[in-house]
């Protein structure tokens, strides 16, 4: 089962260099979907924390950046194992959610 807050492996070989990783954003009461909402986990020296939608994390001692404006869906076939995940930063990810969608 995919749960809220996996990290996974990005599936894309073009930008896996940038974008080690993404994070799933979606519940896992929806698990029936084919379909799963994530962001991606981007390595600070591409891109940043520098808005209220960004947000610095460290995963596997890495320190990486969160982009929720880049929410987007794939299907769950290309993600395979859970490498870890981010339940550490669950209120800090719910804020930056609240703030791209209602402005505050």
């Amino acid at each position: 089962m995919i749960r809220q807050f996996d990290v996974f492996e990005n599936p894309s070989s073009r930008t896996i260099g940038d974008v080690p990783y993404i994070v799933v954003l979606q519940s896992h009461y929806l698990d029936a979907l084919n379909t799963v909402v994530v962001a991606p986990l981007f390595r600070p020296e591409v891109i940043p924390a520098e808005n209220a939608v960004m947000l610095a994390v460290r995963f596997d001692a890495e320190p990486l950046v969160l982009d929720l404006a880049l929410i987007a869906n794939l299907p769950t076939r290309l993600l395979r194992q859970s490498v870890g995940n981010l339940v550490e930063y669950d209120l800090e990810i719910r804020r930056a959610i609240d703030r791209l969608l209602s402005g505050f």
